[in-house]
């Protein structure tokens, strides 16, 4: 290689950078977005708020880094082709397959293995073709594998979110209002974009919307911006992954705020959701929370609501002088919901 001494033309996206990428976050933020949800009057209650918390929250793209990198086995051969592999989406890698080949759909069986770690990367079906192009030329089967740092490297990530947080505070120190705005791209608009409403994704703000608290006047945006030079995908757990740790991190702001323990700032806007301060009880309760620390030690405390799962958990972390953390123990309590496939969820299936 450095002997032909190759000159690369980098393309169109060789200047962008984390710096750029972040840049056009930062500025997309600054526009209004698509309203997720409006109750009360968010604005006019930030204004006459008796205290007032701005935040805003960077999150970085993730890859799926599955236990299992991208593997695709083939035999094409004139008249048919068999694929084994395991994927989230058959019927498209079925198409990928005939896209590359020329052979008829029906023409193509895949026989879908069981997945060694999907989490949303296995929704992308572009290796499968990659990996057809090269068996049509061969009579054998073959297969192709990539290396973890090709599977990194070619992976379609989590988005890389910025999120702008204002929250306003009464005289009691209990949430008057707050304002959230979601940017970052919308996986939907590229990967079904029927399923967008009105423009917006619903997964970007999935855990924002909708949160346990009592919040008498909110106002939840998204903004779209799709990062130059980047495909993004789903990551398990969708929209609560990021939103859930934005709305948990924003509450320590205000409980820090309104100088007031971070579980019992919790507590006291929990009044609708009984079966969440039920399993944040528990979890403070397990982690003996309020006890005497040894020196260094903290306990932090976060309460989760998805996919009609509660859930809470309690850390202990350990601060070394470096300012290194560690994690000594975590403590976490779980409301299942309901039970698995209920009517009204086994009826939708069935197409009722």
């Amino acid at each position: 290689m450095k002997a032909a001494n190759p000159q690369w033309d980098l393309g169109p996206h060789a200047a962008i950078s984390s710096a750029t990428l972040l840049s056009a976050l930062r500025q997309a933020s600054e526009q209004n977005g698509l309203v997720a949800k409006k109750t009360g009057d968010a604005v006019s209650a930030l204004a006459s708020a008796s205290k007032r918390v701005d935040a805003v929250y960077e999150l970085p793209f993730l890859a799926h880094a599955a236990l299992e990198p991208i593997n695709t086995t083939l035999h094409i051969r004139s008249d048919s082709a068999d694929v084994w592999v395991g994927t989230q989406v058959p019927i498209r890698a079925r198409q990928e397959v005939a896209d590359a080949t020329g052979l008829p759909p029906e023409r193509i069986t895949v026989h879908n293995h069981v997945i060694g770690g999907g989490f949303g990367r296995r929704l992308d079906s572009s290796s499968i073709g990659q990996a057809a192009r090269l068996a049509k030329q061969v009579a054998y089967p073959v297969k192709l594998f990539w290396s973890r740092e090709e599977d990194i490297r070619q992976d379609q990530f989590r988005p890389f979110y910025y999120d702008r947080i204002t929250a306003g505070l009464n005289e009691q120190g209990m949430i008057k209002a707050w304002h959230h705005r979601t940017t970052g791209s919308f996986v939907l608009a590229r990967w079904a974009p029927e399923g967008l409403q009105n423009g917006l994704d619903s997964d970007a703000v999935e855990g924002a919307t909708e949160t346990p608290y009592a919040i008498p006047a909110q106002l939840n945006e998204a903004v779209q911006c799709e990062p130059e030079g980047l495909i993004t995908l789903w990551w398990r757990g969708v929209g609560p992954t990021h939103n859930i740790f934005v709305v948990e991190s924003m509450m320590d702001e205000l409980a820090h705020a309104s100088g007031t323990d971070p579980l019992a700032f919790r507590r006291k806007h929990l009044a609708p959701s009984p079966r969440g301060l039920k399993v944040l009880n528990e979890a403070a309760k397990q982690a003996g929370w309020g006890r005497e620390l040894p020196k260094g030690h903290g306990l932090g405390i976060a309460l989760h609501y998805s996919f009609q799962c509660w859930a809470a958990t309690v850390l202990e972390v350990r601060v070394e002088a470096d300012g290194q953390i560690h994690l000594v123990k975590a403590d976490t309590a779980v409301d299942c919901g309901p039970i698995v496939f209920p009517d009204a969820v086994r009826a939708r299936f069935r197409g009722d």
